[in-house]
C-alpha cells in the first residue's frame, strides 16, 4: 500500500544519513496514524523515530520515543516490534552511558518467535559500544564480531543500518589487530566512495587515523583525523563528530601539539555534554 511505501522511504532515509527528511516522513506518518486510530502505524513510527533521533544526537527525545514504542508494543502484543523497540532503547542507553540499562535489556532474551529476520543485531551493536566506551575491548570485540557475522548471515551489508563497523574497527585497533581494522576500515571507505555515504566516509577516515596512530605514523594519523572532522561538517550526527574530535585530540596530544589537542578535546567535551552522552 501507499502507506507502507511511505514508511519504507522514511526508514531508508535515516540509513543514508538524511535524518531531517526521515524525521519529517516519520512524524507525518505518526500523526496520520494517531488521527486514524492506527496503533500499529504509531508503533512503527515511534520505534524508527527513536533510532533517527539517537543518531541525530537528540538523546533525551530518542529515549522517550524508545520507551513509548516498547510500552505500546507490549500493550499490542506485537512481539517482533517489541524486540526492535528494546534494541532502540538499548542503543540510546548506550549513547547515554546507561550501562546497566543496556545490559538488562540485552539479558531479556526474546522468544524465538519474536526474533525478526535481522535477529538481535542492534543489541550486539549497543553492547559493543558500551564495552568499547568502558575500555573492555575483549568484551566489545566479542559483541561486535558476533553482530557483524549475524548481519552478514542475513545479507544486511549496508553499514548505515546498524552503524557498528567503525566501533568494530576501533576495538580491533585497541586489541592490536591492525589487519582486521584495516579490512573493516577499507570496507567502509570503499562503500563511502561508491555510494557517497557520509557516515562511511567520515568513520573510515577516523579508522585510518586510529590505525596510523597505532603504527606510530602520527603525521598520517593527523591528516586522516583532519579529513574525518571535515567530512563530519556535512553529517548531522554530533555524537560521531565528538568521537572523531576525541580521536583527533588524543593524536595531537601524542604529537605534542598541545594547543590543538586542547581545542579538539574541548570541542568533543562540549558536544558530549550538550547532547547528554
Amino acid at each position: 500500500s501507499l502507506d507502507r511505501v511511505s514508511m519504507g522511504v522514511a526508514y531508508w532515509l535515516k540509513y543514508v544519513d538524511d535524518l531531517e527528511a526521515s524525521r519529517r516522513w516519520l512524524e507525518r506518518s505518526r500523526q496520520e496514524a494517531v488521527e486514524s486510530g492506527d496503533e500499529s502505524g504509531q508503533l512503527h513510527s515511534l520505534v524508527h523515530l527513536a533510532f533517527t533521533e539517537c543518531w541525530a544526537g537528540n538523546l533525551d527525545l530518542s529515549h522517550r520515543y524508545a520507551l513509548s514504542s516498547l510500552r505500546l508494543a507490549e500493550e499490542l502484543n506485537a512481539d517482533k516490534v517489541a524486540v526492535f523497540a528494546a534494541e532502540a532503547l538499548a542503543l540510546v542507553n548506550a549513547h547515554l552511558g546507561n550501562v546497566q540499562d543496556v545490559r538488562a535489556l540485552a539479558e531479556r532474551k526474546p522468544r524465538p518467535a519474536s526474533v525478526t529476520r535481522h535477529g538481535t543485531i542492534f543489541f550486539g551493536a549497543a553492547l559493543g559500544l558500551v564495552e568499547l566506551s568502558l575500555g573492555n575491548f575483549e568484551a566489545a570485540d566479542v559483541q561486535l564480531r558476533a553482530a557483524l557475522e549475524a548481519a552478514e548471515q542475513v545479507a544486511v551489508r549496508e553499514p548505515g543500518i546498524h552503524r557498528m563497523h567503525a566501533n568494530a574497527a576501533e576495538t580491533a585497533v585497541a586489541l592490536g589487530d591492525l589487519e582486521r581494522a584495516e579490512e573493516i576500515g577499507g570496507f567502509l571507505g570503499e562503500h563511502g566512495e561508491r555510494t557517497g555515504h557520509l557516515w562511511s566516509l567520515a568513520t573510515s577516515a577516523r579508522v585510518r587515523a586510529l590505525i596510523a596512530g597505532a603504527g606510530g605514523d602520527l603525521d598520517e594519523a593527523l591528516a586522516a583525523a583532519v579529513q574525518a572532522v571535515e567530512l563530519h561538517d556535512a553529517l548531522p550526527m554530533p555524537f560521531e563528530r565528538a568521537r572523531t574530535l576525541l580521536v583527533k585530540g588524543v593524536i595531537e596530544r601524542r604529537a605534542r601539539r598541545r594547543t590543538r589537542a586542547e581545542g579538539s578535546l574541548g570541542q568533543a567535551l562540549e558536544i558530549f555534554e550538550r547532547i547528554g552522552a
